[in-house]
């Protein structure tokens, strides 16, 4: 990947293509896009007439940029290189993150919603990105997870008990200028350190945290899995997104869509740490395409699997497809940066949800417009006049074939061209 010598400070029209709408999945045929200064300023046939630079993109299919919305960019998804990034030189975890972000925005994903790292590293790279001094996806950032005594991440975040511990926690995370508030809690997560019978947050600490991001303009995603107890409080907390759960039980469905909650399944990370006999007596998987999906996976062995991740397996493959049925709000998110998740994978975990009963469709809008709503973002995930110029170009319609999506012409980040295939 390279990033185009074009000077994107004047306008720049892609010509002939076409442009595919998300929201109806219409297409625009013999369209032009034309970018400044890293918007979309103009959309229609023969838009790009007057502008100075012209790229001949006849025979291409635009969608947005791809959204995903659940990476730890910092973290180390191969086996071979593995390190503790808590310990490891702040420059060690640099060179790691804007190599996963680099892989990240050739597979197409122009943003990504960093999800935790250790010491909040990732609001480094997201400021090295934002001012140019390194290419990769847009990165927004949680800062310090926010984590009940000896919770899940507790090493990554900030551990706090009670309403004054939470304002703190929140006012310092505002400090360092995060995107957006992250918390763990899960009554059922038997990986955590020390763990005592239900030690996380009640719904009640919930709310406070919520109420603080509030008060901020900031929202709120909340960790939590396999439980549905974890899943029913963070509903009545009124979080934005649920991490790696589902719709779990009947009552969790309307509540969820009444409150326009957004689910973020990360299925792939799940599918990543599961023997292929297992995942084949869970769910129909057409295993002739899963391999050309999965070819840009590494995959991690495990000895045993921990009993929170094989029920979390089990109520993912059992719900999900429910979820998809009843069209609860979904988004992608991979997991990537989580071992054996590489940052290629956003597009195996559209894959996989097509496996589940997602149309092709529907799995393009969880990367585009459900994706830019749960990170409160309305700029990114359509083209459209004054939205930001993050573009794919692909060599085949993504909703009649989701296998364009595997091989990308052209990206554009920002109004920068950063993959131009010639």
């Amino acid at each position: 990947m390279r990033r185009s010598q074009i000077d994107m400070d004047s306008s720049v029209a892609f010509l002939n293509c076409n442009v595919i709408d998300v929201v109806t999945g219409n297409v625009a045929s013999s369209t032009d896009l034309v970018v400044q200064n890293s918007i979309i300023v103009a959309v229609g046939p023969g838009a790009g007439c007057a502008a100075p630079f012209k790229i001949d993109a006849s025979g291409l299919w635009a969608i947005p940029g791809l959204i995903d919305t659940h990476v730890h960019v910092c973290d180390e998804p191969y086996q071979s290189n593995v390190q503790g990034s808590i310990q490891e030189p702040e420059a060690v975890t640099l060179l790691r993150a804007f190599r996963n972000l680099f892989e990240s925005l050739n597979c197409g994903v122009t943003t990504v919603r960093d999800a935790g790292s250790a010491h909040a590293r990732s609001l480094i790279v997201k400021r090295a990105i934002e001012n140019g001094m390194a290419v990769g996806s847009t990165v927004y950032c949680c800062g310090h997870i926010i984590t009940y005594p000896c919770g899940h991440m507790a090493d990554y975040g900030i551990e706090v008990k009670g309403k004054e511990e939470i304002r703190q926690a929140i006012r310092r995370n505002v400090a360092l200028g995060v995107d957006y508030i992250k918390v763990a809690s899960d009554p059922e997560d038997t990986e955590a350190m020390g763990r005592h019978p239900d030690p996380t947050f009640t719904v009640e600490e919930l709310v406070n945290i919520v109420s603080g991001a509030r008060e901020n303009k900031m929202n709120v995603a909340c960790h939590t899995y396999p439980s549905v107890r974890g899943v029913q409080r963070a509903i009545d907390a009124g979080v934005d997104t649920i991490e790696h759960a589902v719709p779990l039980a009947g009552v969790v469905v309307p509540k969820a869509r009444q409150s326009l909650i957004t689910f973020v399944p990360t299925f792939v990370s799940a599918y990543d740490v599961m023997p292929l006999e297992v995942i084949m007596s869970k769910m129909s998987l057409d295993l002739c395409r899963a391999k050309l999906f999965d070819a840009t996976n590494t995959k991690a062995l495990f000895v045993t699997i921990p009993d929170s991740i094989a029920e979390w397996f089990d109520r993912l493959t059992a719900n999900l497809p429910k979820a998809i049925t009843d069209r609860s709000r979904l988004t992608i998110g991979s997991d990537a940066g989580c071992l054996g998740t590489n940052f290629r994978s956003a597009i195996r975990e559209m894959f996989l949800l097509t496996q589940m009963g997602a149309s092709n469709h529907q799995v393009l809008q969880f990367a585009t417009l459900n994706a830019a709503e749960a990170l409160g973002v309305r700029t990114i995930g359509r083209l459209e006049v004054n939205f930001t110029a993050d573009i794919v170009f692909c060599g085949a319609n993504p909703i009649e074939e989701l296998e364009a999506l595997l091989d990308i012409k052209i990206v554009v980040s920002r109004g920068t061209i950063v993959k131009l295939e010639q």
